[in-house]
C-alpha cells in the first residue's frame, strides 16, 4: 500500500472518529415535545329524544383569522393573540370543531343521521359551520382565564339551496384553576354546550318548516 493511500485512510478514520460524537448529538434534541389534546363529544342530553327522518350534513368549519391552526389560542388584554406553549389540538381547529359537532349531534339522536361533508352522502339539510371564538381569554397576566367558544351554524335546505336560518351559540366557561389541564377541560365543556345549543336551534328551525 502506498504512503499516499495510507495517509488518506488515516485522515478518513480521524474524520469519522471526530464526527461520531456530533452524529450522536444530532439525534438528540432539547426541543420539548408538544402535548396533543382531544375533546370528547357531548353525551346524550335527552334520553327521550325521538329520531326524525331528517338527514343532516355538517360542513368542515371556517374560522376567524388566527384560529385556523392546531395551536391552542390565547387572547390577552388589548386583544393580543397568542398560543399556549408546548400544547396543541390533535388536528387543525376546523376539523376539531366539525368532529365535535358531528359526534355530539349523533349522540343526541335528534336526526336520522348526522354526517360530515367528507362522507358525501345524500342528506336533506346542510349546516355550514363557522368558529368565531375558540380561545382562552386572560383579563390580566396570571389570572384564571375565561374560555370562550362561539359556533355559528347556517342551515341550508338542500333541495332548493334555501337558507333556513343562522344560529349562533356562545358559551363561556371559567376553568377551576389557571393550569393547562383545567383550561382544556373548560374548552371541552364549552364546545360540548355550544354544539348541543346549535343542534337544538337546528331542530327547532327544521320543525318550523
Amino acid at each position: 500500500m502506498s504512503c499516499l493511500s495510507l495517509s488518506r485512510i488515516t485522515a478518513v478514520g480521524m474524520l469519522l472518529a471526530s464526527t461520531s460524537g456530533c452524529v450522536g448529538s444530532l439525534l438528540k434534541t432539547e426541543v420539548p415535545v408538544q402535548a396533543m389534546y382531544v375533546l370528547a363529544a357531548a353525551p346524550a342530553t335527552d334520553t327521550a329524544a325521538t329520531t326524525s327522518t331528517v338527514d343532516l350534513t355538517i360542513s368542515q368549519a371556517t374560522t376567524t383569522p388566527g384560529l385556523d391552526s392546531e395551536r391552542i389560542a390565547v387572547v390577552h388584554s388589548a386583544r393580543r393573540l397568542d398560543y399556549y406553549l408546548d400544547a396543541q389540538w390533535g388536528a387543525p381547529l376546523p376539523q376539531v370543531a366539525q368532529a365535535m359537532v358531528v359526534s355530539s349531534l349523533q349522540n343526541q339522536k335528534w336526526f336520522r343521521s348526522v354526517t360530515s361533508e367528507q362522507a358525501r352522502v345524500s342528506t336533506n339539510y346542510w349546516l355550514e359551520l363557522e368558529v368565531r371564538d375558540f380561545q382562552a381569554e386572560y383579563a390580566s397576566e396570571g389570572a384564571t382565564p375565561a374560555v370562550r367558544v362561539t359556533l355559528v351554524g347556517s342551515l341550508i335546505r338542500i333541495k332548493d339551496r334555501k337558507l333556513i336560518g343562522v344560529f349562533p351559540a356562545t358559551v363561556t366557561v371559567t376553568p377551576t384553576e389557571n393550569k393547562l389541564g383545567a383550561v382544556i377541560a373548560a374548552f371541552e365543556s364549552a364546545a360540548q354546550q355550544a354544539s348541543v345549543s346549535l343542534g337544538r336551534q337546528t331542530v327547532t328551525a327544521i320543525k318550523a318548516e
